[in-house]
């Protein structure tokens, strides 16, 4: 009976902090409603505002308590805002990793032509910036868009602010067929195939910054 107890008493205090995991956790700061507007893209990936914004959306969405919303930016408690860079100096956030000399094989296929390198991994790198402003003034939500130099005493109402480095790698699809139907083909499936690891990553960052806010508020 002692033993059953004891397990009883885990289970409750297990589920209670599974509970108590969920709450609003910007409470303390006054924070029951928050904007997230499209998160701001500053790579030459297409869809990855919505994907980011979305994928944050959906894990505040969770908590209670928070009620959150893609449009209220002057309306709600607090706003998130979101900035996606690459990693590095160029815009382009997909880079090729590692490359392959084609076989002797797949050279005949494609016809008389030299033996040329082939990418066969690339790697997305992205840095996303993340401030949550309690009660911004346009004028400061307008300067952190167009500028995003984010400085502590400039914002005196922020009670977040974190910066994310993410990296995600791909296997790239060189099927060689008839350049009238493989080429076409290939390119469709190689974006899919893009497309699925940023948002992946993104699910990925949205994971990563709960853990981060549970552990802050």
């Amino acid at each position: 009976m002692r033993i059953l107890s004891l397990v009883f008493l885990l289970l409750i205090s297990c589920s209670g902090y599974k509970i108590q995991n969920q709450s609003n956790p910007f409470k303390q700061e006054g924070i029951n409603s928050i904007a997230v507007p499209m998160f701001i893209n500053k790579t030459n990936l297409q869809s990855v505002s919505n994907t980011y914004s979305q994928a944050v959306i959906s894990m505040l969405s969770k908590y209670r308590g928070l009620k959150v919303s893609s449009t209220n930016i002057y309306s709600d408690d607090a706003v998130l805002i979101g900035i996606i860079e690459p990693i590095g100096q160029a815009h382009e956030a997909i880079k090729t990793k590692e490359t392959d000399l084609l076989s002797k094989n797949r050279v005949e296929a494609i016809g008389a032509r030299s033996a040329f390198t082939l990418e066969t991994i690339k790697r997305l790198s992205i840095r996303v910036r993340v401030l949550v402003l309690k009660k911004p003034k346009k004028e400061e939500i307008d300067f952190l868009i167009n500028y995003f130099d984010f400085k502590k005493e400039m914002f005196p109402r922020s009670v977040f602010s974190r910066t994310f480095d993410l990296n995600a790698d791909f296997s790239v699809d060189n099927t060689i067929g008839d350049n009238t139907t493989s080429a076409p083909v290939r390119g469709t499936r190689n974006k899919s195939i893009e497309q699925y690891s940023v948002e992946n990553l993104a699910n990925t960052f949205a994971k990563n910054l709960k853990g981060i806010i549970d552990n802050a508020f």
